[in-house]
């Protein structure tokens, strides 16, 4: 997944992305995949972001869960810079 950030691409002056890694199961390395109800109608399915959390005041935060954790990284979409 890509998350818009507010920060510009050190070679083109770009906005970069996010890019947020799904978090695997210990058991068998395999995605963790959830099914969500949806306006109480539609259980859709999604994927559990690694690294990366949503405070209740909006604020996104990057933190290691643990030794396993897939810490996200930022990409420009345009010149394929990757931090």
């Amino acid at each position: 997944m890509l998350i818009m950030t507010s920060e510009r691409c050190p070679n083109c002056d770009s906005i970069i992305y996010m890019v947020v890694y799904p978090k695997k199961s210990k058991v068998d390395n395999e995605d963790i995949m959830k099914n969500i109800l949806v306006y109480d109608v539609n259980e859709i399915e999604h994927m559990m972001a690694d690294g990366c959390y949503l405070s209740r005041q909006g604020e996104m935060t990057v933190t290691m869960f643990d030794e396993d954790t897939w810490m996200p990284e930022y990409y420009c979409i345009f010149c394929k810079w990757c931090s």
